[in-house]
């Protein structure tokens, strides 16, 4: 019988596979819609085309000198049909296929000449994507089905805030320390796991990754015969519904990142300020939204 890991190994290879396809067959296609509307910041007329091609299907790092973690941004807007819109689905159905192996691949490690290593990260190289990125992999393209009036590019700084169980929390202690047998270490990994172990077993925490800027394009459209507005992240280039020789909508340029406006989510009103478990960025809500999140957990596990 085959083992969990060497499952999970093949998984990769099809997913990945899969996901190469996906992309492959949306960059060829936009290769080829030469007459359609596209608009990418910082490149050429003669460039904007090919480099949205080699955009989507970019998995790894970009080049040698980026740091773990760095990723690209192509800011822009990309005028197709609606075939070409359900192959952008495809890609970002492939993409979180892809993740979800990998989380459940990071639960495992092999040996390796540097020691233990994630069986991801082993699994990626083996097969050829030692640099493979897995931010820049996981990243969702937005479409709209629809044209678009208008889009505003401009910088945004906020905070990614993510609900964790106390037994997610546990692992990745587990995870962040299992390796490192130095007394002091491994005294505050029992030391945060007690910690944990002291709150009610059912009690919702939160992960806060340190604030980041990126672009942000707020988009009007027409709904209804009516004017309607969003916000979305804009790191990709926007797909958006359009026809042969169409109209781009109006477009203000991302600016200068001097002047950076910082959105305050709800989330964030409702967590502490302070954290809990320093070590893995875990907060805890404050007592009266706690019930609150409690009960909507449960509703969204009967569905």
């Amino acid at each position: 019988m085959a083992s969990t890991q060497s499952i999970l190994r093949a998984e990769l290879l099809e997913a990945i596979g899969l996901l190469e396809t996906a992309q492959n067959r949306l960059a060829d296609t936009l290769l080829k819609q030469i007459n359609y509307p596209l608009s990418i910041q910082g490149e050429s007329a003669e460039q904007m085309r090919p480099s949205v091609a080699n955009f989507v299907k970019l998995l790894e790092y970009a080049n040698d000198n980026m740091e773990p973690g760095d990723t690209v941004n192509h800011v822009g807007l990309i005028g197709t049909d609606q075939s070409t819109l359900k192959m952008v689905g495809e890609v970002n159905a492939a993409r979180k296929s892809v993740q979800l192996v990998l989380k459940r691949m990071d639960k495992f490690r092999e040996s390796s000449d540097s020691g233990q290593i994630y069986l991801s990260k082993k699994a990626l190289a083996d097969m050829g994507y030692s640099r493979f990125n897995r931010r820049q992999a996981s990243r969702q393209f937005v479409t709209f089905p629809h044209s678009l009036d208008s889009v505003s590019f401009t910088w945004a700084r906020s905070k990614v805030v993510s609900e964790i169980s106390i037994k997610r929390a546990k692992e990745l202690l587990d995870i962040r320390y299992n390796d490192n047998q130095d007394p002091i270490a491994q005294e505050a990994w029992h030391a945060q796991k007690l910690l944990l172990e002291s709150l009610p077993p059912n009690e919702p925490l939160v992960q806060v990754a340190p604030p980041v800027v990126h672009p942000r394009a707020n988009v009007t459209y027409k709904k209804d015969e009516k004017r309607a507005r969003t916000i979305k992240v804009a790191i990709s280039p926007i797909f958006f519904l359009s026809r042969e020789n169409g109209p781009l909508p109006r477009i203000k340029p991302l600016g200068d990142k001097d002047i950076v406006a910082e959105r305050l989510k709800r989330s964030d009103v409702q967590v502490q300020e302070e954290s809990f478990i320093g070590s893995i960025r875990v907060h805890r809500y404050f007592p009266e939204f706690v019930d609150e999140k409690i009960k909507k957990r449960k509703k969204q596990d009967l569905h």
